[in-house]
């Protein structure tokens, strides 16, 4: 009646029962989760005092600095900045070591950037581009370079520079790429003043170096050499000749006479050959001394006429110059030529000459009966003139030698084959010449293929030495005045 005074409803002792269980069920949870944030809040605490600790640890290896800003962003910011610092340090100590070590090699070096600004240059460079050593003729040749170079392709001038005293000076520009084996980034931006490069493997072209080498002693032993080779191949050249025509005669009448001069048929047979192999072996001679000259006349530098020579010709003249040698070992050649026209700017002789040689090789080392190619083909930027033959071969740790002047594989075979050892030696001078390539594989018991590669007639380089190739680099600052 109480409970009914006071507007309350009696509820069963049962269900009260159940009701505060659950309250006491989502206080504890609410309790739980209270602690656990308080636990959860000190340990991210402690957690974020620990970093902060190991930022200014780290901080203070790197720089002694104090923070700026207060707590873990200041640190952060500190350490920043240290890192900026550091790297910044590292670089100009790396660029004061690479500097120090241009320095310190003997050839001039000068680096060009990709806009065709420049950005080092060496002590060396400084000294051969000085008026007094000859800078204004370097400075043309250096500049004309800068266009094969940006364009991808590796060129070299050489410079005589009058005296006194007279120096002679190789100029080389090497193109700089990021990575020879990976493809290029984009393309390159184009160089100020009309350097912009061409299509083609210049994409990806990061700069130019210019490499300035003094060659004036190597030259002049170089010049000595030769001319002491050709002089004494011009003397030797007459008493040799006479030796043969002696020979010879002395063989004729011995043949015709040999009976009446009192001579018995066995004296006579010995003169006789006597006689035959005195004049064999000066007519050698006289091969050996033909090809000194040559070579002495080749070594002299670039071809003294280039014109444009259909390829189709080129191997037909050569072909014609070793048909007889061929014909008495019973050797065909072989002529294929594919297009059917197409040119190669060089000096006729000296191309015929180094095919003509390559030729007679492989004639004299290929078996009666077989054949040798003579091929020519046309590329992207270079024409491919091939000779192929099926004969001896070549052992493979003789490749690496052929082209050095009296080189033989095989002393006894060359003896046999009358073979001077100067024909791939003139081989490799006239491609050098023709700014070429040679190479040869070869598999022993199988044969061998020479390949000469050969700037095609309508890509061939233009000589940028020239004022009108320079025409277009009036924009560009020279290396005195971008150092002054």
């Amino acid at each position: 009646m109480a409970l009914d005074a006071l507007g309350l409803t009696a509820t069963p002792l049962v269900a009260l029962g159940a009701t505060g269980e659950v309250v006491i069920v989502v206080v504890a949870a609410a309790a739980l989760v209270v602690v656990s944030a308080v636990l959860s809040a000190r340990a991210r605490a402690r957690a974020a005092h620990a970093v902060q600790r190991r930022l200014e640890d780290l901080a203070d290896r790197i720089d002694a600095r104090p923070a700026v800003g207060s707590g873990l962003g200041g640190q952060l910011d500190r350490l920043e900045s240290a890192i900026d610092a550091s790297a910044f340090g590292a670089a100009r100590r790396a660029e004061a070591v690479l500097i120090r070590a241009l320095d310190a090699i003997p050839q001039g070096v000068v680096l060009f950037a990709r806009d065709g600004s420049q950005m080092v240059q060496n002590r060396a460079a400084v000294a051969f581009l000085d008026v007094r050593q000859g800078g204004p003729e370097l400075d043309q040749t250096m500049w004309g370079l800068l266009r094969p170079g940006f364009a991808g392709d590796q060129s070299s001038r050489t410079v005589d520079v009058e005296g006194p005293p007279r120096r002679t000076y190789l100029l080389t520009a090497l193109p700089l790429r990021p990575n020879v084996d990976s493809p290029a980034d984009g393309p390159v931006a184009p160089p100020t003043g009309g350097l912009a490069p061409l299509a083609g493997p210049q994409a990806s072209v990061e700069g130019v170096a210019i490499v300035i080498d003094d060659i004036s002693e190597r030259s002049r032993v170089e010049n000595l050499r030769r001319d002491f080779v050709a002089n004494i191949s011009h003397e030797l050249k007459t008493p040799v000749g006479a030796l043969g025509l002696l020979a010879e005669t002395l063989l004729d009448e011995t043949t015709a006479s040999g009976t009446a001069a009192g001579l018995d048929a066995t004296s006579t047979a010995v003169v006789q050959r006597l006689a035959g192999r005195v004049h064999h072996e000066a007519l050698r001679i006289g091969r050996t001394i033909d090809d000194l000259l040559e070579l002495s006349r080749i070594e002299g530098g670039e071809p003294s006429s280039k014109e444009r020579i259909p390829v189709v010709q080129l191997l037909a003249d050569a072909a014609d110059r070793v048909r007889p040698a061929a014909d008495l070992r019973e050797v065909a050649i072989e002529v294929s030529c594919r297009p059917p026209r197409f040119e190669v700017l060089g000096d006729r002789r000296q191309l015929v000459s180094a095919l003509s040689n390559l030729l007679d090789n492989a004639i004299k080392y290929s078996d009666p009966g077989s054949a040798v190619q003579l091929e020519g083909s046309l590329g992207d930027r270079f024409v491919e003139l091939s000779v192929v033959d099926h004969g001896v071969g070549i052992p493979q740790p003789h490749l690496d030698r052929v082209f050095e002047r009296f080189y033989r594989v095989d002393e006894a075979r060359s003896r046999d084959t009358g073979g001077t050892g100067l024909g791939l030696a003139i081989v490799r001078h006239v491609i050098h010449n023709h700014r070429g390539e040679v190479d040869v594989t070869s598999v022993e018991g199988k044969g061998s293929r020479f390949t000469l590669r050969l700037p095609r007639a309508d890509a061939a380089p233009v000589d940028h030495t020239d004022a009108a190739a320079l025409g277009d680099l009036d924009g560009l600052p020279s290396p005195r005045q971008e150092s002054s």
